[in-house]
């Protein structure tokens, strides 16, 4: 897994090779294994944190070793473009369209390979028993979702505060899940928020469909092997002049890239 993580941060770049993990096969083991990798990170990082012991190397290890374990499974892996991200000009905000709960879990270990970064969560997560603990261990703004001006002020105040103090954050502007990427659901307040920081803004394309939609909860679902996992890294925009500009060219390049996956999109058309 550690060679994994250093193959993207010298070269920006990683697929699975071919040949290297037997086919896998979809049903039921393959479902309850591969929720189990997630679950183990999401529940042993919280164990980690109680015990003051969940450090930033130590979240990028635990949560990159999803990866590896999904690729056992049969999964393929594709990342590119992340030579993008020049260490020597972070803190960055970067913003990404959201599909499930995976992205959650494994593109912070791809970040955290070229520096220390922070997240904008829905809040309830942090009320999750022994998970929550390793959420409030690192720096997060945790939003209601009830009150989106609310929402909005946090994000710009805590969310500069956390920039200023030298860590990038990861957002996800289209606050929900959506399995269609739609240019209008997703909303310019990572470019606000870079704006208001000086800093400047990155964009990230991703594919996380492999886990689907659960019966019972929406996080754990069955698996598609068929479905790889993607991550396409985008450069680094300055908003200092046009944060318009910047906000197109952020969507653009995610619809692009789903597009180029053959991903649905719904384009100039809202809810």
């Amino acid at each position: 897994m550690t060679e994994f993580l250093e193959t993207v941060k010298r070269t920006g770049a990683y697929r699975t090779p071919e040949g290297k993990y037997k086919p896998g096969r979809n049903g039921l083991i393959t479902s309850i294994k591969a929720n189990f990798a997630v679950l183990d990170v999401f529940f042993g990082a919280g164990f980690k944190a109680r015990k003051g012991v969940f450090g930033w190397e130590t979240w990028r290890q635990m949560s990159g070793s999803v990866f590896t374990k999904l690729e056992r499974m049969g999964a393929h892996v594709d990342i590119e473009g992340f030579e993008n991200i020049d260490s020597a000009k972070l803190p960055v905000v970067y913003v990404a369209n959201h599909m499930s709960m995976l992205e959650t879990m494994i593109l912070p270990p791809l970040l955290l390979t070229f520096g220390k970064v922070g997240i904008v969560l829905k809040k309830s997560l942090l009320d999750v028993p022994i998970a929550g603990d390793a959420f409030r261990s690192k720096p997060i703004v945790a939003l209601g979702r009830s009150n989106p001006r609310e929402d909005l002020a946090a994000v710009l105040k805590e969310g500069e505060a956390i920039l200023k103090s030298g860590v990038s954050l990861l957002i996800f502007p289209q606050g929900t899940r959506r399995a269609v990427f739609n240019p209008r659901q997703f909303n310019s307040i990572g470019v606000k928020l870079a704006e208001r920081a000086g800093v400047p803004v990155v964009p990230i394309a991703l594919r996380c469909d492999l886990i689907g939609v659960g019966k019972y909860t929406k996080d754990l679902g069955p698996v598609n092997l068929a479905n790889p996992v993607r991550f396409a890294c985008g450069p680094m925009l300055d908003v200092s002049e046009n944060a318009k500009e910047a906000q197109r060219r952020c969507t653009d390049f995610i619809l692009g890239k789903m597009k180029a996956w053959g991903m649905p999109v719904k384009e100039g058309v809202d809810e």
